[in-house]
């Protein structure tokens, strides 16, 4: 039978070459591509740190402003009536104009109307027909007081006829209520 010879340096030679052509085709694109996402990931970091860095300073304005906002925002939740109870916003209209001499000759309630949806409730705004009379200086201070009162009421339509010595305001003012 014939002997196979086989040398050691060239067997071994074909070990080394087959490994070092995995690696090169298939470990080293592997291993690049992880330095890649690396590389994106500490520029990012770096990106944050710089950025914490420049605004570390101002933290407790920012502190601060984040409570200004959060006591802005209730008081504007505080501002929206509740569905069911409207005569709570006529009887807060009438007592209030009052105070400003103005008879209140119409105050009429129109359909509810859908605004938005929130994670916490829907908001409707309620149109209110409202015929007002008095002294000019009177019903604008009693408009405007609705209009920064405790309850959120937006003037959208307006007439104003004169007359002497009281005025006639035809107005359609809007009020946020929840359900």
């Amino acid at each position: 039978m014939y002997k196979l010879k086989i040398d050691k340096y060239i067997v071994a030679f074909c070990i080394v070459a087959v490994v070092g052509l995995f690696e090169l085709f298939f470990l080293l694109p592997l291993g690049i591509k992880k330095l890649s996402v690396l590389h994106k990931k500490i520029d990012k970091i770096r990106e944050d740190i710089t950025a914490v860095e420049k605004e570390w300073p101002h933290k407790d304005a920012y502190i601060k402003n984040i409570e200004n906002i959060k006591a802005e925002i209730e008081s504007v939740k505080n501002k929206i009536g509740v569905a069911g109870q409207e005569s709570h916003l006529f009887s807060f209209i009438s007592s209030a104009s009052k105070n400003y001499g103005v008879e209140i000759k119409v105050l009429k309630p129109q359909e509810l109307k859908n605004l938005t949806a929130t994670k916490i409730s829907v908001i409707k705004y309620l149109p209110i027909d409202i015929k007002l009379k008095g002294q000019f200086h009177g019903l604008a201070q009693f408009l405007d007081y609705l209009q920064n009162s405790e309850y959120f009421f937006d003037v959208r339509e307006i007439t104003i006829k004169g007359g002497y010595p009281y005025d006639d305001i035809e107005a359609v003012i809007c009020a946020l209520v929840k359900e």
